[in-house]
């Protein structure tokens, strides 16, 4: 599988540029404020490779931002697909989720390793809303095998599947040092032929004061291209 290294729209924007704007306009007091993150093209960071050692280095106060089109989209619960084992380890994947059984379209990777401990925040955003999003989190730190997917552990739902309206988002504590898999694919409609153009934005914050998760900031994806 080749890699491809995937919460509030703009209008306009500079494609990679600092954000947020001041607007000049009066903030409240106790109002939090997203935090700022600088945005870069995610392809001049991140490899496009499962393998840990070539994941793509994020650190914090950092965004990254890939552009791409997924190809088809669907899943069939009953298919199964052929197991992808790692030769050195001889573990398989955790992919795809067993109620999915098997996508009918792409699934676009993207390795990351979190440079600090703090909060990890990710959105992908189609360009239709008809498109059902899978944006999955994997541990790559076994033998470079996707295990998991990550579980909320407020839900016990897995993090990311079945995301409507043609958007995913979610953040989760990180740990430093631990690369992570993401795992994009479009669950709906069924149509293995169609191809569905998609932004995607991850970036890394600190975590809140009390130690739980952090906010996260304004992504700057106005729309898929």
């Amino acid at each position: 599988m080749t890699l491809l290294l995937a919460l509030v729209a703009c209008e306009a924007w500079p494609r990679y540029a600092h954000v947020p704007v001041d607007t000049g306009e009066a903030v409240l007091p106790g109002t939090v404020l997203p935090p700022e993150v600088d945005w870069l093209d995610g392809d001049t960071v991140a490899e496009r490779s499962l393998d840990p050692a070539a994941a793509g280095e994020l650190a914090e106060d950092v965004g990254l931002i890939w552009y791409d089109t997924l190809l088809g989209s669907g899943v069939d619960p009953s298919g199964e697909l052929e197991p992808q084992v790692d030769s050195g380890c001889g573990l398989a994947w955790d992919f795809p989720p067993a109620d999915r059984g098997g996508y009918l379209g792409e699934t676009h990777w993207y390795g990351l390793l979190p440079l600090s401990s703090g909060t990890l925040c990710a959105t992908a955003s189609f360009n239709h809303v008809a498109v059902e999003v899978d944006l999955l989190v994997y541990d790559l730190s076994t033998c470079d095998v996707p295990r998991g997917p990550w579980d909320d552990p407020d839900t016990a739902k897995i993090v990311g599947l079945g995301a409507e309206g043609g958007r995913a988002a979610w953040r989760l504590p990180v740990i430093e040092g631990v690369p992570l898999g993401l795992a994009l694919s479009a669950a709906s409609p069924d149509n293995d032929e169609t191809e569905w153009p998609y932004g995607l934005a991850v970036s890394l914050v600190a975590r809140a004061s009390d130690g739980h998760v952090g906010e996260c900031p304004s992504t700057p994806i106005a729309a898929a291209r």
